[in-house]
């Protein structure tokens, strides 16, 4: 709500959080928002460790990531950058650029994991500090069951690495045993409870 309250339409009409995404990509206007983002999280850094998500717009333009980096400056220690699998995937042609911007930040995450074919390919080369693994493949892996796990097959190999192995969407208390019991190091997501009374 921060961010949006400071982006509008071409007719000054403020960005919705339903649609924000979608329409700042149409308008190319995605780096607003990274921009918004990265200069509030170095706001919130000097109170505690914050971690900021970037749009695919700093991934298909490294030197608006490169210039992010810089606003980040010295704080880089407090504030972790996460971007997406899917993301990094398609902007193969600016991987040699986007490897000397990424291996050299001291913290990183790479969200929305697993579900391709090139994770460990882009663990090796990019270096993350830790891989979030998409909901989508943490589903699945338990439909499978714990020996057929994906998922832990997966730890095992990041962890090899060394690389964090992080869950995303973790919203019952089963299914963060279950994570738990594959070898991650840890999740994400939005435990609900309800009210005894």
């Amino acid at each position: 709500d921060l961010l949006l309250t400071q982006l509008s339409d071409p007719e000054g009409e403020p960005i919705g959080a339903p649609s924000f995404i979608p329409v700042l990509a149409k308008l190319d206007r995605l780096s607003e928002l990274d921009e918004l983002a990265v200069q509030e999280v170095c706001k919130r850094a000097q109170q505690r460790p914050q971690g900021v998500t970037l749009s695919v717009d700093a991934i298909q333009h490294p030197d608006r990531l490169q210039r992010y980096v810089t606003l980040i400056g010295d704080q880089a220690e407090n504030i972790t950058i996460e971007l997406s699998e899917a993301d990094l995937v398609a902007a193969k042609p600016m991987w040699g650029t986007l490897e000397r911007i990424l291996r050299t930040y001291p913290s990183w995450v790479l969200k929305h994991a697993g579900l391709h074919s090139e994770t460990l390919d882009l663990v090796r080369r990019f270096a993350p500090t830790a891989v979030k693994l998409d909901n989508a493949l943490i589903r699945t892996s338990m439909n499978q069951g714990a020996e057929k796990s994906v998922v832990r097959t997966t730890s095992h190999l990041l962890h090899s690495l060394q690389c964090k192995v992080l869950a995303e969407g973790i919203s019952e208390s089963n299914t963060w045993d279950w994570v738990m019991l594959q070898g991650l190091d840890g999740g994400q997501g939005l435990f609900l409870f309800e009210d005894p009374n």
